[in-house]
């Protein structure tokens, strides 16, 4: 008899690099257009309930190769081209996503990579192929037939998708063992573009990733774990343009309205 699926740990990692987000707000500032923009900037930023944020980019301007943001021939700050992103989101998700599934397993009595079963990894802010999926399984000495999935441009939600995943795998398999992996590299995608859009996206999103093991098998006695119990899934039609994400040339473009919560 099937007797649930469990959540026997969660862990979650961030890059080294932090800022405040007055520190942000100030920076959005010295960057803005005009005085109208900086007011908009400082009204979002001060509302955010936000202290403090990572980011795997270090500087984002200045003079250095490694600068994210430099100066145009006409003042204004100009960002690289998505290829560019895309590449820095490839080196250090790969990194994170290996350093966080050894701590989760760690950090996990009973349970190593010799019993991972299924990998489930999500993210919208980058992609390439072989993915970190594959980099979970090959560094950490798992199983070559240790089954991969890649859930992607589903946005934050995303988490739930691979949480029912893993619970269908579990009440299909008794036996399995699967490891869910979310990581968004958001600070790859900030834009300039001075919009209420990005603005209020820009004070919202950054860097970091979760990750739960997922299984059937029976908690050990003294650690605490969490009963999937169910999922439940609806489609909201009058939230379609209040938040959507779209490749630009520039990184990803975001649509995000602040009326989201009141849809919700």
């Amino acid at each position: 008899m099937f007797m649930g699926t469990w959540i026997h740990r969660i862990d979650s990692l961030l890059p080294e690099f932090s800022f405040t987000q007055e520190e942000a707000s100030a920076k959005m500032q010295e960057w803005s257009r005009d005085e109208r923009e900086r007011r908009l900037i400082r009204a979002i930023y001060r509302s955010s309930g936000i202290e403090r944020r990572h980011a795997v980019i270090k500087d984002y301007d200045g003079d250095t190769p490694d600068s994210f943001f430099r100066a145009g021939p006409d003042g204004s700050m100009k960002g690289p081209g998505t290829a560019a992103r895309n590449a820095i989101f490839a080196s250090e998700s790969r990194r994170l996503s290996v350093a966080l599934a050894r701590k989760v397993l760690d950090n996990c009595p009973g349970i190593g990579a010799g019993d991972v079963t299924h990998v489930i990894t999500v993210s919208c802010t980058g992609f390439y192929n072989p993915g970190p999926d594959y980099y979970i399984v090959r560094d950490l000495g798992m199983s070559f037939g240790t089954e991969r999935y890649h859930l992607g441009f589903m946005g934050c939600y995303a988490a739930f998708p691979a949480l029912r995943m893993a619970a269908q795998f579990c009440e299909a398999d008794p036996g399995a063992v699967v490891l869910v992996q979310c990581l968004e590299l958001c600070s790859l995608h900030v834009q300039l573009n001075g919009t209420e859009d990005t603005i209020l996206a820009n004070s919202l999103f950054s860097d970091g990733a979760a990750a739960a093991i997922v299984s059937a098998r029976e908690p050990r006695t003294g650690h605490s774990a969490y009963r999937i119990d169910g999922f439940r899934n609806t489609l909201v039609p009058d939230g379609e343009q209040a938040m959507a994400w779209r490749i630009g040339d520039h990184g990803f473009d975001i649509a995000l309205s602040s009326y989201v919560p009141k849809i919700i």
